[in-house]
């Protein structure tokens, strides 16, 4: 049983790449454009001639080693094998010059024409109305229905073949064309006018049906491929239209398409995106945020919106908020599709909001409602961590007399420059806010003992030794802790 699992596969296997590496030619576009279909028939003429080569001389020496002997002489031999060449030359230049006959119409029909006599000098050369190569002519036929975009082409070229079976048909019957005598058939009882034309008919009526069919058949590919392609068109001028940064990758990391939108945003052109992995257009912070989704994407879970940041190439950050989804290609490989919208002005502005409501105007230090929320940080980290945290409030000595007497400008950058001196001298760990007016407040984390909190008090007091020169005023200001 699985001897012929595993064969039925290998067979599958085989015939899939045998189809589309050669006859349809893997990765050249739709079995509907025209190009297409011109490199297709012209393989499928060299597949063809090869058969019936290989069939010619494997019957001609069963004819030499049987007891009927081959049944064509010198000269016939000769017209039929000058007739294969000239298939052979022709179908040469329609493999290297398939673009003579895209652009010109005309050459088509004249080779199909060609080919439609080598298949009546092969049908005279086996018997006539006796011959085993008739079948060709729906062959042909067919191939026309590839090939000719027009149905009365298609239809006429049918007909046309009919005629000129015909044709020979009657020549052979009247005499104007010799019967080539096949073996099998030496008592000339089929010789006979009733014969000949019932088998014309049924030629006729099989390359009738045969040519609408295909010309049926071929419509509706067309047809088919234009409203394929109409869509297509249609999806990429919206992909490229869009505002959205839509791109899709694969679980590798690797960028497959990328809209107009994301090129603008991110400054990278065409290659480059293709070059680019996922990963590096991802800001650090954000990376295992995106993996996680990813992750979850890849296993089926659904999840809401994502948030993150994008890197530009010229290294700027893109806030980006979006959708991922999931689908597969056409040879079922996994493909991420993310749908992003670029709010970097809108976080932008939100991060201004909350600076704002959460810090001094005049100092940029964290005010009241900010210094609260991390005091209370502070206090639940050294109960967790067993260490201890100081609060250390300054009052600027004589500041509403130095106000007053030198102006309000003056005040103003006395308060910046205090901000200034007072976060030089604390930890980046550290928090200084500003109470309001001349108040400001110290919380210093991470101490052991009371003394670290009297080692910083000092160093606050040192830093303000030294004057403090504003609009030419040189004012000594000191603190009360």
């Amino acid at each position: 049983m699985n001897e012929k699992l595993m064969f039925r596969r290998w067979l599958d296997l085989a015939s899939q790449n045998i189809l589309t590496r050669y006859f349809e030619g893997e990765g050249e576009g739709s079995f509907a454009e025209l190009p297409v279909r011109v490199r297709m028939i012209s393989r499928f003429r060299w597949f063809m001639l090869a058969v019936f080569s290989f069939y010619g001389l494997a019957a001609y020496g069963a004819y030499q080693h049987s007891g009927v002997g081959f049944f064509l002489s010198s000269r016939q031999s000769l017209v039929l094998f000058g007739c294969m060449l000239l298939v052979v030359l022709y179908n040469t230049f329609y493999n290297f010059f398939p673009d003579k006959y895209i652009h010109n119409r005309r050459l088509m029909k004249v080779q199909a024409f060609f080919d439609l006599l080598f298949v009546t000098v092969l049908v005279h050369f086996t018997g006539g109305d006796v011959s085993w190569a008739w079948p060709l002519y729906l062959m042909v036929t067919f191939e026309a229905a590839i090939l000719f975009d027009k149905r009365r082409s298609v239809i006429g070229f049918g007909f046309f073949a009919s005629v000129l079976f015909g044709f020979l048909l009657l020549s052979e019957y009247i005499g104007v064309l010799h019967f080539i005598e096949v073996p099998f058939f030496e008592d000339h009882s089929h010789h006979t006018p009733l014969f000949s034309f019932l088998f014309w008919i049924w030629v006729c009526m099989l390359n009738g049906v045969l040519s609408i069919a295909a010309t049926f058949l071929m419509n509706s590919l067309r047809h088919e491929n234009r409203e394929v392609r109409t869509s297509r068109e249609s999806l990429s001028k919206f992909l490229e239209s869009a505002n959205d940064l839509i791109f899709s990758f694969t679980p590798e990391g690797d960028i497959l398409y990328a809209n107009s939108s994301w090129h603008n945003s991110l400054k990278y052109d065409l290659k480059e995106s293709h070059q680019v992995k996922i990963l590096q257009i991802i800001e650090d912070s954000a990376r295992a945020k995106c993996m996680s989704n990813f992750k979850r994407v890849l296993e089926g879970d659904p999840f809401r919106v994502m948030e993150g940041r994008l890197v530009a190439r010229d290294g700027s950050l893109i806030d980006i908020e979006g959708h991922l989804t999931l689908s597969t290609g056409p040879d079922n490989s996994v493909v991420l599709w993310a749908i992003c919208r670029d709010i970097t002005e809108r976080k932008n502005a939100e991060r201004q909001l909350f600076h704002l409501a959460h810090h001094d105007q005049l100092t940029g230090l964290p005010n009241r409602m900010f210094f609260v929320e991390r005091l209370k940080q502070a206090q639940a980290l050294a109960k967790r961590q067993e260490h201890k945290y100081a609060v250390i409030f300054i009052d600027l000595d004589r500041f509403k007399i130095i106000n007053d007497t030198l102006g309000h400008a003056v005040g103003d950058s006395l308060l910046k420059e205090t901000a200034s001196r007072i976060s030089a001298v604390v930890r980046e760990i550290d928090t200084v806010g500003r109470l309001g007016g001349d108040e400001f407040i110290v919380l210093v984390s991470h101490l052991h003992d009371e003394e670290d909190a009297r080692l910083v008090a000092r160093k606050l007091l040192k830093a303000f030794t030294e004057p403090m020169k504003i609009d030419g005023n040189e004012i000594f200001m000191t603190l009360s802790l």
